[in-house]
């Protein structure tokens, strides 16, 4: 069943848009951010919201829908990256079948876009089906 998203963009400056009114909070701020050594605002700890149906989905989505959610905005960054740069990326994919039954495996593996080259790591059993191509497998046993 297709969902329609909406994404909401919260910024951890609030509603501070102009140059002069960010340089405040930051100046505001500076003496806890020394003490600390780490900033509690910038685009860093900025977030996303997606609201499915009226609801934050983050709150009432299971881990596979997250981990699809995911994904998903994996593949439009790849492809992103090459229409604006015209090359292919690099794809590094951590445990991707992870939380995915084989039918949105296989519909996450097609949508992939061309890649340089691509990285996978999964549990034993737990593959994606190769694509086309020459490809490499290493397994890991006692941490050799």
């Amino acid at each position: 069943m297709e969902e329609i998203a909406k994404l909401e963009y919260l910024s951890s400056w609030g509603k501070a848009k102009k140059v002069g009114e960010v340089m405040a909070i930051l100046s505001k701020n500076l003496e806890k951010y020394i003490e600390r050594g780490i900033t509690r605002s910038g685009p860093h700890r900025d977030q996303y919201k997606f609201i499915i149906r009226g609801c934050d989905f983050a709150k009432n989505a299971s881990t596979g829908q997250k981990r699809l959610i995911s994904l998903v905005l994996r593949i439009a960054q790849a492809r992103l990256y090459s229409k604006i740069t015209g090359r292919k990326p690099l794809l590094l994919l951590d445990d991707v079948p992870l939380e995915l039954d084989p039918e949105k495996r296989g519909k996450f593996r097609d949508q992939l876009p061309d890649a340089e080259q691509t990285f996978y790591t999964f549990l034993r059993g737990e593959g994606i089906s190769r694509r086309e191509g020459s490809s490499l497998t290493y397994e890991m046993k006692a941490g050799v």
